[in-house]
């Protein structure tokens, strides 16, 4: 979700609204309010700024290692970006290189033993 988000800025800043725009779509829907990747955690707030907003945070104000930690991922992951060259064929490499596992529970509350653990 991170470089998704890193493709995003990357295609905003070199003018290409539309594609950006489809980006943003999938990982922040309904008006801005409900984000595709959330976490519980105590950085909550930094990966939401940075993947509603764009919004990469300053690391010497993060409270918490695993704040600090998500900050430098947003940077590197905008450098390896930046260093490609062309984010287009990034995403398309990402579209057709990355599976995706998708998990049905019976039950709700199963999510945290299962994910967390």
């Amino acid at each position: 979700m991170i470089v998704l988000k890193a493709i995003e800025k990357n295609l905003r800043s070199n003018a290409q609204g539309i594609e950006a725009g489809k980006i943003d779509a999938i990982l922040v829907k309904e008006k801005k309010e409900l984000i595709l990747l959330q976490t519980n955690h105590d950085a909550r707030d930094t990966l939401d700024a940075y993947l509603v907003q764009g919004h990469v945070g300053n690391l010497d104000k993060a409270a918490t290692l695993h704040q600090r930690e998500l900050m430098s991922a947003f940077r590197e992951c905008e450098k390896f970006v930046g260093e490609w060259g062309n984010p287009v064929a990034l995403l398309d490499v990402l579209k057709n290189k990355i599976k995706f596992v998708f998990f049905v529970l019976e039950d709700a509350r199963g999510v945290y033993t299962i994910f967390e653990s």
